[in-house]
């Protein structure tokens, strides 16, 4: 049996409307339908981007696309090509369209599906000007988005200290018996601008969440194996605030922000991995996480500890604007790398605005 649900939305970056406590929600589809409008003198290029996990197709009504980019394509179904899609269900549909929006109201339809996968979101937003990747600007929005003014990032007084060991692990805590006898020492010591390691023999997924990145201190020619690091910098908080930290990496990985006690988990791949005691957010194998913390004004010390065992190695480590975080902004605008040049206030814009509040039909199977 079908059951169809109708929603009133503003923008598309909230919990899922068929959500379930406690239990895995699949094999759902999702239509929202509405209207927004370019101002007058705004006419001109956009792009419009979705990234949905399991696909998704988007149509602007009257309007031709002229060109798409990333793993999606034009349907071939649209005679005047109002309509792009992706039909990508085990992986991210990375999608970006670019079109030629007259000034006035325009009509958006976006229709998007999960099958079985156990991740599942999606999200749509959109910028003025033509752009190939994600990367390309800060001015993505999503499509109904307004302006939470301005929201903060922190940063470091000084370099990341970073000591490594060719001995590995078995578990976080033999790892901090080994490092603790290395940390503050000269010996394998090396300084970093920010936490973005990889072994370039078997990278694995790490630029899924910040790009670039260097390979590992202890790197070699050959798949490093049984190996840890220690990162220990002092932040520079400006003022008294919270701010979300967290990393993806494997294996292992503590994240420690001294003498602090953790609010919340903010995410997590699997919670049933994530421990958080006394200051330390942690996973004990490969894992995807963030936090929320509460700081006090001035310098806070923060230390990383990463034990790599097989297979893939790489470890990200990111802070996440809480203002930005809270006020629904794309996730790429919320995180970046915790550096000694990453503090920033960045002022907020608005996003494209929706005529009225855009109608959603839930199909539930």
């Amino acid at each position: 049996m079908a059951v169809f649900l109708l929603f009133l939305v503003s923008e598309l970056i909230l919990q899922f409307a068929a959500n379930l406590s406690g239990t895995i929600d699949t094999h759902w589809v999702a239509l929202y339908r509405g209207k927004f409008v370019i101002p007058e003198g705004g006419e001109g290029l956009y792009t419009f981007g979705a990234h949905v996990l399991s696909g998704f197709a988007l149509r602007l009504t009257g309007n031709t696309w002229s060109s798409v980019h990333g793993n999606g394509g034009f349907d071939v179904g649209s005679l005047q090509r109002d309509t792009i899609y992706c039909d990508n269900s085990t992986q991210d549909t990375d999608t970006r369209g670019i079109v030629y929006l007259a000034a006035g109201v325009h009509e958006i339809e976006f229709l998007t599906y999960n099958t079985a996968n156990a991740s599942q979101y999606h999200e749509l937003y959109a910028a003025k000007g033509a752009f190939t990747n994600d990367t390309d600007t800060t001015n993505w929005r999503l499509v109904g988005h307004q302006s939470i003014g301005s929201y903060t990032f922190v940063g470091l007084t000084s370099q990341w200290d970073v000591w490594h060991s060719t001995t590995g692990a078995t578990t976080m805590d033999e790892a901090s018996t080994t490092m603790s006898a290395l940390a503050g020492g000269s010996v394998n010591h090396t300084l970093w601008d920010e936490i973005n390691f990889y072994d370039p023999e078997r990278g694995g997924p790490h630029e899924a969440m910040l790009p670039g990145g260097a390979p590992f201190p202890y790197n070699t020619p050959a798949d490093d194996n049984s190996k840890l690091i220690f990162a220990l910098g002092t932040l520079n908080i400006p003022r008294d605030m919270s701010i979300g930290f967290g990393f993806d990496s494997d294996d292992g990985t503590r994240l420690t922000v001294s003498n602090q006690t953790w609010n919340s988990v903010l995410y997590a791949r699997n919670t049933a991995n994530l421990s958080i005691f006394n200051d330390n957010f942690q996973y004990d194998i490969n894992g995807f996480a963030a936090g929320e913390i509460e700081l006090t004004a001035g310098a806070h010390k923060i230390g990383v500890l990463h034990r790599e065992a097989s297979g893939d190695a790489y470890i990200d480590v990111y802070q996440i604007s809480m203002e930005a975080y809270d006020g629904q902004l794309p996730f790429p605008l919320t995180y970046r790398t915790i550096s000694p040049t990453s503090a920033e206030i960045v002022q907020d814009i608005d996003g494209l605005q929706l005529y009225k509040r855009s109608n959603m039909l839930l199909l539930i199977r």
